[in-house]
């Protein structure tokens, strides 16, 4: 067994197709029963896949591939990408089958953070490449979509029947209030596969439910940001005609009791579910059991030409815009969470405080209360989604660090927490009368493994004291009790173990405390209150009135000319605005303990100051904010310069491979200044892009018909000529002419790496682009640079590569 990195990712435009390999369906089943009922099964989501990822760069070659998939029951396909699966075929394979075939360990008993660590990346098996379906494993492609569905219970309709009633072009048009620039991106729409199927001659299912896939020009920013403000702005979007919000909470009924409904879910005229890269899509064909059902053939994808939906448009939700979605239980919740490498990431997502400590989940050990949960369940227990229909275990119980349990569906990346009568949580009796069953099943002894389950039952009777409000004196009253029943299973003093139990009780006290500071904080952002953060950006924008900002992070403000971050100092106003916020920190009387202001804004300043060079556009030439048509113009450039093409390693060691043109030309000139040994420029052949290293920076220049060379040609740029495109790249402040020899050549262009990136480039696109990293070659290659310029002088192996030099600027 053997995890890899090998093989570089497919282009963004790609989607990954996958063939069942131990059955002859992966799609829906529809199977009619003898007493003429008609019952259906999901899709397969947990099979054994043969699988690759396919190059579709435009709507057209996604139609083609979507209608092919459309004739095969075994097909089903995946928008997200698969890291560094190259373009060989490989094998998906179930995590447990992994664990057992390949890893030789048990799954049900290896803890779960192990083994997904075990499981994650490559692996190899009887000489072919093996992966596991999960979230780490895949990546977002360019291509996205939207699942439209009518929701039904019980046969009755269950969302408004104005959203229900929305035809297909009048759905994309309320898409378009929500995202703006979606109504002009391409798309392929793709009828429900439960519209192809007849029973007896008549069509099963004449539900307006569809598929939309569309292309995006920055997938990564898609998770982060877009999916979970979209959803909250949907509730305050209205449908024009009849005025409804797009925007609902999904009632989620009991299975047990009929009528009564558990729980609510934010929900839209899109399924929020299907957002993630790893969501396999069932668009294959269906299989039908019975008598009387029929399969009709696919139809023909609908193909809506255009270009592709700008993330950046989507602009970022104000305090104002959440209140209308907190109102009705869905807030927009902001956490900075570690990514690969350590880079910290601003994820949002939704928070719906609705759950009661009486709730039960559909758990891998059970059926388990929020209650139970709370007082003998660990940090992390896998359940099943609580309030949609779902057999995938895509949710988990987990634990605030106040000890307040939580649900997390992240399927739909939403958080179900507390309601505030909940929180509360079990009192002191629901302690005990849990901790006797533990008792007696462990034959009344405490050793071992069980230890620090004892010391958390203390722990949770301490916590439940403080919240329930009960007195010193029963407080002593309860560390007596517990000191009495627990001497015997510890094996110890009645005195020992009361003065380990009253140490126990006070970080109990502790929890307590810190759980009750979470519901204050919970319920003022309920109500619209601004968190620290929030107030920082806020006192940014009032004090300095930014209007641009330039390349080096400064921005123009109304009040003070040209100003950088060094340049900002905190006044009396900014300090009463944070001991406002939602989250500053209180004592037990509830007063803001002003003295944590220094501390919260050193910590949040750089997070703040980042959302607000954000919301800026860049400086014009003449120090104006960039129109449309120049921010166009350098969207053009920057595609132009992601534009991925195959070519050779420079030193012609090596399969070709496809990479990024701005990494070709880094490399190639670098390769180029080694072998000669001072700066010179070289042609990438054989496309109309040249090259050279000069200061530890990559000048590129480009002509015009580089831009037509490509796989997918960027029109806008092919049309100009070259003296066109020079002049206007110099206008916008990104490429001076180029020197050739004696003579200056206006029809190239010289383009510096560190300047060109406009607001549609975003830091992964550099980063993976190479364009702020020296991504220097390898000793051996250095030595083959040399030894080309010599003749005579053999090359030698590949060695280790050599440390990276620091930037002079």
């Amino acid at each position: 067994m053997s995890n890899d990195s090998n093989g570089a990712s497919l282009v963004k435009d790609a989607i990954t197709v996958l063939t069942i390999q131990r059955s002859n369906r992966a799609n829906k089943l529809v199977r009619r029963l003898p007493d003429g009922t008609i019952e259906k099964e999901g899709g397969v989501e947990s099979g054994v896949y043969r699988a690759r990822q396919v190059p579709v760069p435009d709507v057209d070659a996604l139609a083609a591939e979507l209608a092919r998939i459309g004739a095969d029951p075994r097909l089903v396909l995946m928008p997200g990408l698969f890291v560094s699966a190259g373009t060989e075929p490989f094998s998906v394979w179930p995590r447990k089958w992994i664990a057992r075939q390949i890893l030789g360990i048990d799954p049900d008993t290896t803890p779960k953070k192990r083994l997904a660590e075990l499981v994650h990346g490559w692996h190899e098996h009887q000489g072919q490449r093996v992966v596991a379906r999960t979230r780490d494993n895949t990546e977002f492609s360019n291509w996205s979509y939207f699942d439209r569905d009518l929701l039904y219970h019980d046969g009755k309709l269950a969302m408004p029947q104005e959203l229900a009633d929305l035809v297909q072009d009048e759905w994309l048009m309320m898409i378009d209030l929500l995202w703006p620039t979606f109504e002009a991106a391409a798309k392929v729409i793709v009828p429900s596969t439960s519209g192809r199927i007849l029973v007896d001659g008549k069509p099963w299912s004449t539900k307006p439910a569809f598929h939309c896939f569309f292309q995006v020009d920055d997938p990564d920013d898609l998770r982060n940001r877009v999916w979970a403000q979209m959803l909250v702005k949907a509730f305050t979007i209205r449908e024009p005609i009849n005025d409804v919000p797009l925007g609902f909470m999904r009632l989620k009924h009991s299975h047990k009791v009929p009528g009564l409904v558990t729980g609510r879910q934010p929900w839209s005229i899109w399924d929020p579910t299907t957002w993630w890269p790893e969501r396999l899509v069932f668009d294959g064909a269906p299989v039908v059991e019975g008598t009387g059902l029929e399969v009709m053939p696919p139809a023909a994808p609908f193909v809506r030409p255009g270009g592709r939906a700008c993330v950046a448009a989507f602009e970022d939700l104000p305090a104002a815009e959440r209140k209308p979605a907190a109102a009705a239980g869905a807030h927009l919740t902001r956490e900075h969470r570690a990514r690969t490498g350590g880079v910290r990431v601003a994820v949002e997502f939704i928070t719906t405080p609705i759950l009661g400590l009486d709730h039960e989940f559909d758990t891998e050990i059970g059926p388990v209360t929020m209650q139970e949960f709370w007082i003998v369940g660990g940090d992390h227990l896998r359940c099943q989604a609580p309030f949609r229909n779902s057999t995938s275990w895509s949710a988990y119980l987990g634990r605030h660090g106040s000890g307040e349990p939580f649900c997390y569906d992240t399927g739909a990346d939403t958080k179900f927490v507390l309601t505030a009568a909940a929180r509360i949580g079990p009192s002191p009796e629901d302690v005990l009368a849990v901790l006797e069953i533990w008792l007696a099943a462990n034959d009344d002894t405490i050793a071992g493994p069980l230890l620090a389950e004892g010391d958390r039952f203390i722990r949770e009777a301490g916590a439940a004291a403080v919240r329930h409000e009960r007195g010193e004196v029963e407080a002593e009253a309860l560390i007596r009790q517990l000191a009495v029943r627990l001497a015997k299973p510890y094996g110890t003093t009645l005195k020992n173990i009361e003065a380990a139990i009253r140490r126990t009780f006070k970080s109990g006290r502790k929890q307590a405390r810190e759980a009750a500071a979470a519901a204050t904080v919970s319920a003022a952002t309920a109500s619209g209150a601004e968190t620290v953060r929030e107030a920082i950006l806020g006192w940014y924008r009032d004090r300095y009135r930014p209007v641009v900002r330039r390349r080096n992070g400064m921005i123009y403000s109304e009040a003070e000319g040209w100003i950088g971050f060094a340049g900002i100092y905190p006044d009396e106003a900014l300090r009463e605005r944070m001991t406002n916020a939602a989250d500053f920190p209180r004592d037990e009387r509830g007063a803001p303990n002003a003295s944590a202001a220094p501390r919260l804004y050193r910590e949040w300043r750089q997070f703040a100051w980042g959302d607000l060079l954000a919301a800026l556009s860049f400086e014009g030439a003449d120090g104006a904010p960039r129109t449309e048509a120049s921010e166009e113009f350098l969207l053009s450039i920057d595609r132009l310069l992601e534009a991925p093409v195959f070519l050779p390693p420079p030193d012609n060691t090596g399969m070709s491979r496809s990479l990024p043109l701005a990494t070709w030309a880094w490399r190639y000139a670098q390769y180029r200044a080694l072998a000669m040994k001072r700066p010179v420029w070289v042609q990438i052949e054989p496309y109309l892009l040249y090259a050279r290293i000069k200061n530890e920076r990559c000048w590129i220049g480009i002509k015009s018909g580089v831009a037509g060379q490509l796989l997918r040609p960027i029109t806008s740029l092919a049309e100009l000529s070259d003296t066109a495109l020079t002049r206007r790249c110099v206008k916008e402040g990104i490429a001076l002419p180029a020197q050739f020899g004696k003579n200056t050549n206006i029809n190239m262009i010289s383009c510096n790496g560190q300047m060109i990136r406009s607001t549609i480039l975003r830091p992964s696109h550099v980063h993976r682009l190479g364009l702020f990293t020296d991504d220097p070659l390898t000793r051996a290659q250095q030595d083959n640079a040399q030894a080309a310029a010599k003749p005579g002088v053999s090359a030698v192996d590949p060695v280790v590569p050599f440390s990276r030099r620091k930037r002079k600027d």
